[in-house]
């Protein structure tokens, strides 16, 4: 079932109930009537509102939840079981794209505490994008700072810590709050004491400081997020009248959306041995490109001056 125009919806739904109310009474009129007929309006009137509660639940759903919305060509995995909860997973960064489309907004965020169910590989339908989220929670759009973008990220990564083995603590580390993340990239010492963990921030192309409270931006996220839950700042919000769900699905039908468009390099890890600030693949590199260098340098050197060559030979016979 389309969504309704709620304004509309709730007028249509209104008149119903006035008219049921005029029918029940005998003349519209309220006033003085007797017993049996009170029973009767009470009835129905209970009817009626039971009717407007079914209709406004239907309407808080986009699809019916057999509809196809769309196929897709491989598994989209990365729920809170699977490191949603500590860690940038595909399928949080493709439900957070899906919000920031929706909503229309500079970023968005999805915690991975919400995320409990993969989009399989194949026709996808509303129930399953439904199946997806702990529940189609409303979403709402707030206007932030640089500042508090920041400092969200800063709250999101404060609950990982490092093991005895210097890797992440993935059982210790786990947030429902974790913040998957749209139009936003970060990088973080996980070593760093906390509060101060955050190395960088971009927004779509731009880099912003810490306490930059000028540059704006809009964000999409849960209106549970928004209202200070896991620890967040309460924020003023307006709500756009979808939910978690909604979102996906509408962002699954719009294109051709598959798990190879879906990137994991928005927020980057330093200081653990599994996330290291230098990986020995890259050291080795830099060491082998240094050894190549100085190798054509004194090559160079010898083919602009044979006659130094020639000059340090001695003749053994001599």
């Amino acid at each position: 079932m389309r969504r309704m125009n709620a304004d509309r919806q709730h007028l249509h739904l209104k008149r119903c109930c006035l008219i049921i109310l005029w029918h029940a009474t005998g003349s519209g009129s309220l006033i003085a009537f007797d017993q049996n007929r009170m029973k009767k309006t009470v009835l129905i009137t209970t009817i009626a509102i039971i009717f407007f509660l079914l209709v406004l639940q239907q309407s808080t759903f986009a699809y019916d939840e057999g509809e196809v919305i769309c196929t897709i060509s491989s598994f989209i995995t990365g729920v809170k079981s699977q490191g949603a909860l500590y860690s940038e997973t595909a399928l949080g960064d493709f439900a957070a794209d899906a919000l920031r489309e929706a909503g229309k907004t500079d970023i968005a965020v999805v915690n991975g505490g919400d995320l409990i169910h993969v989009l399989d590989q194949g026709p996808v339908t509303y129930g399953e994008v439904v199946d997806v989220f702990t529940e189609n929670k409303p979403v709402a759009i707030a206007v932030v700072t640089a500042e508090d973008i920041w400092d969200m990220l800063e709250h999101g990564v404060e609950n990982i810590v490092l093991g005895e083995d210097e890797k992440t603590d993935k059982e210790a580390s786990v947030f429902d709050g974790f913040p998957q993340i749209s139009g936003i990239r970060t990088q973080y010492d996980i070593a760093a004491p906390k509060g101060s963990r955050i190395k960088y921030l971009y927004i779509g192309e731009v880099p912003y400081n810490r306490h930059d409270s000028y540059s704006t931006f809009t964000l999409c996220a849960t209106e549970e997020m928004l209202s200070g839950s896991y620890g967040y700042k309460v924020l003023e919000y307006e709500s756009t009248g979808k939910g978690l769900a909604d979102c996906l699905a509408d962002y699954l039908k719009s294109g051709d959306h598959t798990a190879s468009t879906v990137s994991t390099d928005r927020i980057k890890v330093q200081g653990s041995k599994d996330k290291p600030l230098f990986p020995r693949g890259v050291l080795f590199l830099v060491g082998l490109f240094l050894c190549l260098c100085s190798y054509l340098i004194s090559k160079a050197k010898r083919r602009a001056d044979p006659d130094r060559s020639l000059n340090s030979y001695v003749d053994p016979d001599r």
